[in-house]
């Protein structure tokens, strides 16, 4: 179990100029404090340092990085993303993030999304949740994914295309748009209540 813990937090996926990695160290308490500091992370504030390393290592966190070009060339011609799963390439800047509060077994619970706004309407959003994604699917006793969200415009419908999720408590109204929090869920088949596990759910419960 602890070996699969850690290799959770050593992924490394490369596209084109940019980088995303789940190894804690190599994400800044600057970085991430700069950026809750932000009106971008409104609802997060700036965590003391020692409280917020332990907050990265205590996590599942997805730091996004844009590589210089020079690093580009030389992991192509590599051929391997191991090559940045331990160590970032200088000038590597940090412009997104993304956490997984879980137990690495059987829940998790998706916030503190965010891509900074100059990097934003390349898809590095949707990116992100497919890698996200992919480690959900490497938890082969998972219960439930879940979140919260305000924007039922934009988020709401990414989170269900990109995550399965399901809108589970808020009302949406005409036009797209919502009432109050988006409570989302999706259940997964570690748990009883999954659909292909053909456990009806007691009435009353």
């Amino acid at each position: 179990m602890a070996s699969s813990i850690a290799s959770l937090k050593q992924r490394t996926w490369t596209r084109d100029k940019y980088l995303i990695t789940t190894n804690p160290s190599l994400i800044s308490v600057k970085d991430v404090n700069a950026a809750f500091a932000t009106k971008d992370m409104y609802w997060a504030t700036p965590l003391p340092d020692d409280v917020m390393r332990a907050f990265l290592e205590n996590n599942l966190c997805f730091g996004v990085f844009s590589i210089p070009s020079s690093h580009v060339a030389e992991r192509s011609q590599i051929g391997n993303e191991k090559v940045f799963q331990n160590l970032l390439p200088p000038n590597a800047t940090f412009i997104g993030f993304g956490r997984l509060m879980t137990d690495f077994i059987t829940m998790a619970y998706l916030t503190d999304v965010f891509i900074r706004p100059a990097h934003q309407g390349q898809g590095l959003g949707r990116w992100m949740l497919a890698c996200i994604q992919e480690s959900l699917e490497s938890m082969p006793y998972l219960r439930g994914s879940m979140l919260f969200t305000g924007d039922w415009k934009r988020s709401v419908p990414l989170y269900e295309e990109m995550l399965g999720m399901k809108v589970l408590e808020g009302k949406r109204v005409e036009e797209g748009g919502g009432e109050g929090l988006a409570s989302m869920l999706k259940t997964w088949k570690g748990s009883p209540l999954h659909e292909d596990n053909g456990v009806e759910i007691p009435k009353g419960h």
